[in-house]
């Protein structure tokens, strides 16, 4: 076997492997319903950020989770929405329309669009009870500090 016909079978197993990837993954978005996406969807029609209900909120990359305000799918406008909404983040709501995650590995998005679905239940079931406490930007810098100091990775450090 040649080197161009190794690299190519090499490809073509590559691509096959995240073909599969990807499939596995649309369908645990189904099975955990992450498809209809329903508390970022309601989020995302009565405010313009997910503030720091909890401290987890660091793990997409700030001290808020932004809110793309409202344009027609598929647009420029949407697309510039949202690249804004993303910037120095990982995750974001679309307003009316749902959420969007990235991440290194599909693993990595996946558990961002997961954490940010909690995140959105967790600060509608607040706001239904009242007014939610929010973690002030000293006790994030405190949560940072801890999770850096004691390598916990799984807090936003």
């Amino acid at each position: 076997m040649s080197p161009t016909t190794a690299g190519s079978s090499q490809s073509a197993r590559s691509c096959a492997e995240a073909r599969a990837a990807l499939v596995r993954y649309g369908r645990r978005l189904v099975a955990d319903d992450l498809v209809v996406s329903a508390f970022c969807v309601a989020v995302g029609t009565i405010c313009d950020e997910i503030p720091a209900v909890h401290y987890s909120v660091l793990r997409l990359g700030g001290p808020t989770v932004r809110v793309a305000p409202y344009t027609t799918f598929g647009s420029d406008g949407l697309a510039a929405n949202v690249a804004a909404a993303l910037e120095d983040r990982s995750a974001a709501l679309l307003q009316n329309h749902g959420a969007v995650a990235y991440g290194t590995t599909l693993q990595e998005a996946y558990d961002r669009v997961q954490l940010l679905e909690w995140l959105a239940e967790v600060y509608w079931r607040a706001r239904l009870a009242g007014t939610p406490r929010i973690l002030s930007a000293a006790e994030l810098d405190a949560h940072r500090e801890q999770a850096r100091r004691h390598r916990y990775r799984g807090g936003g450090a």
